[in-house]
């Protein structure tokens, strides 16, 4: 077994491009080496700003043999009539290298064709490996590629060396003009000079003698070390980030933790403004209090030792003194601009080419939530248009425009300072959420409204001028918006009409939008809601559902959780399989019905089902009407024994044409209620 060491070194790469570089390595080498049959034990990758690095152990010294069965002519082709070898054959041998005497023979389908064995030889690992790694390198691809120099070759920030050892031994590679060595560099500080490496077990180590931590584990846990530490002196905790702390880890080499302070009246600013100014700018981490409040320290992470340091902080605390000046200025002269002196600006701000502006949008939001706030009986109706009104104004504030993340933030702040009603400042903050994975719905009636008119506005928008969502691609996040649309609902307990919201929208927009099929809409928002029922339920089980309507996605969602249940009782399977049976009865049928007749059954035990029928139509009805589906499955599943009866005892297909048309009536009754609950044919048991 042998080990392969691989360091690429290169210009600083962005912080944001490290994980996935480093993935797309690992995974593209070990498709190559898999392809080519090299077997390989670990890979371990590791990375800094400056350097990508791969260690393979445990890599096989070569190919395993091959041994091959290849087919040549058949036997009549293979020789004359007198047995001597035809052009056919030598033409066979002369291609696979052999004689004519080292054949063999195989009869296939009757007819017997020539055959050979032959082992091909394995080939060394170290033969193999440079265009491997080469060709991966190649292939690798960046959301911003670099060309530098007269170099053809783009890669994600120029390459400065390359390391390739195989086994201690350097093995050579070519790539962006750069042949590979054994040796490297360190810190661009700290360290002095080459560093030649002799030995793959000694690179970490070697390195952390020259101040790079390369081990991306190991440099966490400094870093979090550090921080535990800074945390006791000033008796505050960390306000936990993983994009920070993630991003924070790829911009040093050899961490260094330390501990800064400000004045404590930059806290009157919003905290959130306080936090960002950190984090964004300075890639520091907040303190507070343990009652959540912000302490005048902060967290920061140097790249090199504590050297210095003193001044280091100073440094730091003159910076993050300057960008809190500028936040002080922003939100001071924000305030003395009220938020709805904004809204004609909006107007000047484009939402989409086709779509009008900001200001348009807000119009059309103003009446959305209006209409969505009668749906669903909320009273706030005057707070829900006051808050769609301002949605988005703080959009043209000083604050936003430095910190788009604050949007939604800091118009609820403003609105507090302007003296706004709670629940319309609450709203406009919640008529963004949820804004990412696991982020938290809109609670307020105020929020809703909003975020489903804001969402749904966009949603339509998009859709109806062709901008629909394809593979992978959905830079309007439309398919974000409509799974906010889709948990908000959900998690709230609210009912409301779809089709009729989409078609409120569709009315809104006029003859913007000329690309809209409801039902196209409907079936995107299927989509979605298929993500939330399989958390719940299994495949077959989210399809049965989704095979029907899903105008009310509540009512979707409350039928998922009843149906959960049903699944599991011992009735539920023994239904199935007679309900699949009456299915596959009438999709034989051009026409079924749903009305039968009580006078013209035959047997005692269609009578039976008959009258079952009858006697639980009316409660199961009801029960529907209350959204009660736990109650209206349990009362579908008491034709169990009836149904079982029936198909033993009846021809369902009866000479008599009314008798058969009876019974494909009684059948298409109780078909045509289970579908109310679920779609029988996606059930698999």
């Amino acid at each position: 077994m042998a080990n392969y060491l691989l360091e690429i070194r290169t210009e600083e790469i962005p912080a944001r491009f490290m994980k996935g570089a480093l993935n797309e390595l690992l995974e593209k080498t070990k498709k190559q080496l898999d392809k080519d049959g090299i077997p390989w034990d670990v890979i371990k990758m590791m990375g800094t700003p400056r350097r990508l690095t791969m260690i393979i152990t445990g890599l096989a010294l070569a190919t395993e043999p091959v041994h091959v069965e290849i087919k040549g002519p058949n036997v009549k082709a293979a020789y004359n009539e007198t047995g001597e070898p035809t052009k056919a054959l030598l033409g066979f041998c002369r291609d696979q290298g052999i004689s004519s005497e080292e054949l063999s023979t195989k009869i296939i389908k009757d007819i017997e064709y020539i055959y050979i064995e032959k082992t091909i030889p394995g080939v060394e690992t170290k033969t193999l490996l440079p265009s491997i790694i080469e060709k991966v390198l190649k292939s690798m691809r960046f959301p911003k590629m670099m060309h530098w120099g007269n170099e053809e070759t783009a890669f994600v920030r120029p390459v400065r060396s390359i390391i390739s050892t195989f086994d201690n031994q350097p093995l050579t590679i070519e790539f962006a003009g750069i042949k590979s060595s054994n040796t490297t560099v360190g810190h661009r500080f700290l360290s002095k000079g080459n560093i030649e490496i002799t030995n793959d077990g000694l690179y970490e180590s070697t390195l952390e003698k020259e101040y790079v931590i390369c081990d991306i584990e190991k440099r966490r846990e400094l870093i979090l070390k550090g921080i535990s530490e800074e945390e006791k002196k000033v008796g505050g905790k960390f306000v936990p980030s993983d994009n920070l702390l993630e991003e924070v880890l790829f911009l040093v080499e050899y961490p260094t933790v330390f501990t800064g302070s400000f004045n404590k009246e930059y806290l009157k600013l919003p905290k959130e403004v306080v936090m960002i100014t950190m984090a964004k700018h300075q890639k520091y981490f907040p303190l507070e209090n343990n009652n959540g409040d912000l302490l005048p320290n902060f967290i920061g992470v140097r790249c090199g030792d504590d050297y210095a340091l003193d001044t280091v902080i100073k440094g730091n605390e003159k910076v993050l003194i300057a960008r809190l000046e500028d936040a002080k200025f922003f939100f001071e002269e924000d305030q003395k601009t009220p938020l709805n002196s904004l809204i004609e600006k909006l107007n000047r701000v484009v939402f989409q080419e086709k779509l009008g502006t900001i200001g348009n949008k807000v119009q059309r939001i103003t009446e959305l939530s209006e209409y969505i706030g009668n749906q669903l009986n909320f009273k706030e109706i005057a707070e829900i248009k006051e808050t769609a009104i301002l949605c988005k104004c703080d959009l043209e504030t000083q604050m936003v425009y430095e910190f788009p993340e604050l949007q939604g933030k800091m118009g609820r702040y403003y609105s507090e300072i302007e003296g706004a009603k709670p629940l319309v400042s609450i709203g406009i903050e919640e008529h963004y959420k949820p804004i990412f994975a696991g982020d938290s719905v809109a609670k307020t009636t105020t929020g809703i409204a909003v975020a489903i008119a804001d969402k749904i506005d966009t949603i339509i928008g998009m859709i109806g001028i062709g901008l629909m969502p394809t593979g992978s691609q959905d830079p309007y996040a439309l398919r974000r918006h409509t799974l906010g649309i889709v948990r908000t609902l959900i998690e709230n307990k609210l009912h409301l009409s779809l089709r009729d919201l989409v078609s409120k929208v569709k009315i809104l927009y006029g003859s913007t939008i000329t690309e809209l099929l409801v039902e196209d809409v409907l079936d995107f928002f299927k989509l979605r809601l298929k993500v939330i029922l399989e958390k719940e339920l299994s495949y077959d089980l989210v399809d049965s559902l989704l095979k029907g309507d899903i105008d009310d996605i509540y009512s979707v969602y409350l039928k998922a959780l009843d149906l959960k249940n049903f699944s599991q009782s011992e009735s539920f399977e023994d239904l199935v399989e007679v309900l699949k049976r009456a299915k596959n009865i009438l999709k034989k049928q051009k026409v079924v019905s749903v009305i039968f007749s009580e006078n013209l059954f035959k047997d005692d035990s269609e009578k039976a089902l008959g009258r079952k029928v009858a006697s639980i139509e009316r409660d199961f009805t009801e029960a529907l009407k209350k959204q009660d589906y736990r109650e209206a499955m349990t009362i579908f599943v008491t034709l169990k024994k009836e149904m079982a009866e029936f198909f033993e005892n009846v021809m369902v297909m009866a000479d008599e044409e009314a008798v058969k048309n009876n019974r494909l009536g009684l059948l298409g009754t109780i078909l045509k209620m289970g579908d109310q609950l679920f779609d029988v044919e996606s059930v698999v048991i």
